[in-house]
């Protein structure tokens, strides 16, 4: 018997003719004549997906002598059934956090059985490439497999996603503000964004009282992925008072970084007044413009304690440089200015001043100007009280008072330094102010001058100065140091000219920031 293939093993699924032809054929011989096997086959045994069959030949020869049977068993299997894969992940769903390590994505594509209805199969895997959409990131993984039988499954695939954001969001305060000392301190809430979509948190961590009575307030803005940003913004309520000691300057009163004078101390022999400290004092107030043209007049008066009022500084050589005006954030306004009421007060004729802004008036007080005044109370102390009247009418907010009081100390402690809220809008108005925020411009006071010059510092920062003063020639003539130079400083030179001819000199001004020249003439 013969059949094909030889050893009967077919594969998967073989036809009925494929089935036959491993069963096979027989022949047979005989030493008397020819003969002619038959074959009987025998039932399909069947194992699972196993088949099996046998096909056996006989023959007998004309003397009845019977062949030895001869049989061929062909074995297949039969299997259309694909096999099932099987997929599992942490988490379940795929969807990872925020920055997962590598090992937590493989967990999160997973691993994967199958099963199969002939025997047993492992699936294999191919990773996709990650999908990367702004922050989102995707991954797929999938699995086949094919059974011995050629049966493949259905492709099974598992996605994972994530996010990777690393970066804080970015959180904006309001800028730091100065409020009138009467109003309730209320914080502009940040505002953020961030590089991801999602959900910003902002909370607030802390607000601080500070030493000088200021507020601060921190925020913090926290993304989805956790990162974090903080900003903070600061609160500070100008002083209520209006009467401010030496050294006090614009930026101090805006800011709110200066404390009032406490007391003008005298000392009397008897009831007359023989010395004052301090030297000097300020008058400062907000004024709002109610036009673009409008006159501001600063008027002092007493309780009649004492017979003298304080003279404006300067008054004496009619000298209008104490008289100031100032935005908002102090940069200088022009105006017109004159004294009244003998050198007590001084006026203020303002035009193209923007309507319903608020300007800074400012002026210097010469302290000693009451020497020689009479108490004739038994307390020895008078009040004296100053105010602005804005076109006549005076601004019941600009009224502030000083007690001038016999035997006192002068123990108001001085300002420090002071840079406002918004360097890079301080003169904000004009081109060539702006340049007194970067170098070192001065005014020199007055021209012509005899014997003594005043230099006061225009520059809006704190800086070691030199002043440096030569004659026409090119002489250095005098150089002086000043150890910590500031907005509105003043620095009295003695050159003491004796020439009985006028000179030109040339003082230059040197800080850290550069160097500013002016030409000044002195007086016979």
């Amino acid at each position: 018997a013969t059949g094909t293939p030889a050893n009967g093993i077919l594969g998967c699924n073989p036809t009925t003719e494929a089935i036959g032809a491993a069963l096979g054929t027989a022949t047979a011989t005989d030493n008397c004549g020819s003969v002619s096997p038959t074959f009987v086959d025998g039932t399909i045994s069947i194992d699972g997906c196993l088949r099996s069959q046998t096909r056996t030949w006989n023959v007998t020869d004309a003397c009845g002598n019977k062949a030895i049977p001869v049989s061929r068993t062909a074995s297949w299997t039969v299997d259309t059934e694909k096999p099932v894969i099987i997929a599992t992940g942490t988490p379940a769903n795929g969807i990872l956090g925020c920055n997962p390590t590598t090992e937590a994505i493989g967990a999160a594509l997973g691993t994967a059985t199958a099963t199969d209805n002939c025997g047993s199969v492992s699936p294999t895997f191919v990773d996709g490439t990650i999908s990367i959409d702004g922050c989102l990131r995707s991954q797929t993984r999938t699995w086949n497999v094919t059974d011995a039988c050629g049966n493949k499954a259905i492709p099974v695939s598992r996605t994972a996603s994530w996010t990777v954001d690393t970066t804080p969001p970015v959180i904006t305060c309001a800028a730091d503000k100065v409020i009138d000392c009467n109003t309730t301190i209320s914080f502009t809430d940040p505002t953020a964004t961030d590089n991801c979509s999602g959900a910003i948190t902002i909370t607030v961590v802390s607000t601080v009282t500070n030493p000088d009575g200021s507020q601060t307030r921190t925020w913090k803005a926290e993304d989805a992925c956790g990162n974090s940003a903080t900003c903070s913004q600061k609160i500070s309520k100008a002083s209520c008072s209006h009467i401010f000691p030496t050294q006090t300057t614009c930026c101090n009163y805006a800011t709110g970084t200066a404390t009032g004078l406490y007391n003008v101390c005298t000392k009397v022999t008897g009831n007359v007044v023989n010395n004052v400290i301090p030297g000097v004092f300020f008058y400062y107030s907000n004024v709002v413009a109610p036009a673009a043209s409008f006159t501001i007049e600063v008027k002092q008066s007493n309780d009649g304690d004492l017979n003298k009022l304080f003279s404006v500084h300067g008054y004496d050589k009619n000298n209008l440089q104490q008289i100031r005006l100032y935005t908002s954030s102090c940069g200088d306004v022009n105006f017109t200015g004159s004294f009244i009421n003998s050198g007590k007060g001084a006026k203020l004729v303002v035009t193209g001043a923007t309507p319903g802004a608020t300007y800074i008036v400012s002026i210097k007080y010469e302290v000693k100007s009451i020497i020689g005044a009479t108490y004739t109370g038994s307390d020895k102390s008078s009040k004296y009280t100053f105010g602005s009247s804005i076109n006549g009418t005076l601004d019941s907010g600009s009224v502030g008072t000083i007690d001038a009081v016999a035997g006192c100390s002068d123990n108001t402690p001085l300002p420090g330094d002071c840079t406002m809220p918004s360097p890079t809008s301080f003169y904000k108005s004009d081109s060539t102010e702006a340049k007194t925020a970067t170098e070192a411009v001065f005014e020199a006071y007055p021209i012509p001058f005899k014997d003594q010059l005043t230099i006061r510092y225009k520059f809006d920062y704190i800086s070691d100065v030199k002043i440096e003063v030569f004659n026409s020639q090119g002489v250095l003539i005098l150089a002086k140091t000043d150890a910590k130079g500031y907005l509105d400083k003043e620095i009295t030179l003695n050159l003491n000219t004796s020439s009985e001819q006028e000179q030109v000199y040339v003082v230059k001004v040197t800080t850290n920031r550069g160097s500013s020249v002016k030409k000044v003439m002195s007086s016979k």
